[in-house]
């Protein structure tokens, strides 16, 4: 029998409440913040009493705000002239320049520009370029209070999720399931310099980005029934997470004028190099083998494959990728990041008698193995000798392994 629900919601200026007493805003009117929910699933079998599945699927749209108040720049500032400058206490505020900076009487003292003007040749070039994109305030004044405010509407529009799920029984004793989820969004960020995602410069706005997450889940679980006292269940998990917060708009913040040396120190490792290969860093930079003395380099600037920490490995996994090839210049508009997890379990669960059970469970994530024996005893609080000659066992098979370093877990629970 096939089987299946559906579900909407849609909540119009979602937690919307009148004040009586609130003041509203001419200037910035009360926005309608809708709320749409939807999600469905379906189920039923594919083969009578042998293979079954299960879709699901959930959207929402939702428009959220924010709201700041800031301070920019005068027009008159952006000119190096701060005559106008003020504190909160209506004091002006003096620019002294550092190029008069030296030790009278061993005080270091420095002369204030004439007029508090900075001349146009002292002014920064990058200074001037990054001046260009940011908003002139709402109020030509700088007395140390906001003179800039804004509403910023966050559309979040339509983001989606879908899980699937499959069950078959080969016969009465074997099963096998698996289960996929994946899940999409686009969440968009708060732009206040140019509200919304049109603005030709809104990737000036510190806040501009559009999170792209893409995680995909992928679970296996097969089910053998041993006998009538055991069973033992293989497991497998995958997750797949990129997280990535890019800008709504590309810019090259190269373009603003920096020192090419020292955009040249602003680096991130190419994918041959996450993968050991630094063969490109010839002949500057060699990677010796720490392993040696006196130290050797490693073959071709190339770190083997097994010589490279699982550690390391889930941590360079969440380095952006470089936007062109190489070491020199790569990490501007990049910060992708991808958590990833892969997990194979095995279980065995035995029952010896109707008050003595036990199970034996080996589990690997890529990084380390998980090793867990535990013994379920009820009534009697004392060891038997089953359990003693078990615990004299794995003793035995610890001494002569390598699992001295891993995580190995030994549990008891005496039940009355």
């Amino acid at each position: 029998m096939m089987t299946g629900s559906v579900m909407i919601e849609s909540v119009s200026d979602a937690a919307r409440m009148e004040v009586p007493n609130f003041r509203k805003s001419t200037n910035n009117p009360k926005p309608n913040n809708p709320y749409y929910l939807g999600g469905g699933g379906i189920g039923g079998p594919i083969k009578k009493d042998r293979t079954f599945f299960w879709f699901s699927t959930e959207s929402y749209h939702d428009v959220q705000t924010r709201n700041s108040s800031i301070r920019m720049p005068t027009a008159a500032e952006r000119a190096g002239d701060f005559s106008g400058l003020r504190n909160t206490a209506g004091q002006p505020v003096i620019i002294y320049d550092p190029a008069t900076t030296r030790l009278v009487n061993g005080v270091v003292v420095r002369d204030p520009f004439p007029g508090n003007r900075i001349p146009t040749g002292r002014l920064n070039p990058v200074s001037l370029a990054m001046m260009k994109y940011l908003p002139l305030p709402d109020v030509d004044l700088d007395n140390g209070a906001s003179n800039y405010t804004r509403t910023s509407l966050i559309v979040n529009d339509f983001e989606s999720e879908y899980a699937a799920k499959v069950e078959h029984k080969f016969t009465d004793k074997v099963s096998l399931t698996g289960f996929y989820l994946y899940n999409r969004t686009d969440e968009p960020c708060a732009d206040y310099f140019e509200p919304g995602l049109s603005g030709a410069n809104r990737f000036a706005d510190p806040g501009d980005y559009i999170l792209k997450r893409r995680p995909q889940v992928l679970a296996l679980n097969n089910t053998w029934v041993l006998s009538d006292s055991a069973v033992m269940a293989l497991r497998f998990g995958m997750t797949r997470f990129p997280d990535n917060n890019t800008l709504t708009v590309d810019f090259d913040p190269k373009t603003l004028g920096f020192n090419q040396a020292y955009t040249n120190l602003i680096t991130v490792p190419t994918p041959a190099m996450l993968r050991g290969d630094f063969s490109a860093l010839l002949p500057n930079t060699i990677i010796y083998d720490p392993t040696t003395t006196p130290r050797t380099p490693f073959a071709g600037n190339i770190i083997p494959a097994n010589r490279i920490s699982p550690i390391a490995r889930q941590l360079v996994s969440l380095y952006p990728t470089p936007t062109t090839p190489g070491l020199v210049s790569n990490f501007f508009n990049q910060t992708q990041r991808t958590q990833d997890s892969d997990t194979v379990d095995v279980k065995v669960d035995h029952h010896f008698t109707q008050n003595d059970s036990a199970f034996v469970r080996y589990s690997y994530n890529g990084v380390k193995p998980y090793i867990q024996i535990t013994w379920k005893q009820k009534r009697d609080r004392t060891l038997g000798s089953e359990f003693r000659a078990m615990v004299e066992k794995f003793e035995q098979i610890v001494a002569d392994s390598d699992l001295l370093d891993e995580d190995v877990r030994l549990v008891c629970f005496f039940d009355n």
